[in-house]
């Protein structure tokens, strides 16, 4: 999961941001999107940290529980977030969909450092 999540799921979001504008307005490159997500994953490292002595067991189960359970507490606002952003494109004529495999890897394929932009 960590594999897919590092690899795939979180430069798929960053390079969605990077090329659409309407996405999130402050980032525009590759740069922009790790400045503003830092303080944000250093939060969230914070967090996992001021919660570790409230559970109990051998350090792997609690890092397991503990990753387990916010990844269920972020997962349903993070769903929440992008169909309501897909809705509202759709009501503005857009046609982005976010869970569009092929619409995720050209993004991604776009937005890689050092490629050119295409046309398409």
């Amino acid at each position: 999961f960590a594999l897919y999540f590092i690899c795939i799921h979180a430069p798929a979001h960053m390079a969605g941001m990077i090329t659409d504008p309407r996405r999130a307005r402050r980032v525009s490159n590759t740069a922009a999107a790790w400045r503003l997500a830092t303080p944000l994953a250093l939060l969230t490292l914070l967090l996992g940290a001021l919660l570790w002595p409230l559970y109990d067991g051998a350090a792997s189960s609690r890092l397991l529980a503990l990753t387990i359970q916010g990844l269920a507490a972020l997962t349903l606002p993070h769903i929440l977030l992008e169909l309501s952003h897909e809705h509202l494109h759709a009501r503005l004529g857009f046609t982005i969909s976010h869970w569009s495999a092929s619409r995720t890897m050209t993004t991604l394929h776009r937005a890689l450092p050092g490629r050119p932009p295409s046309n398409r």
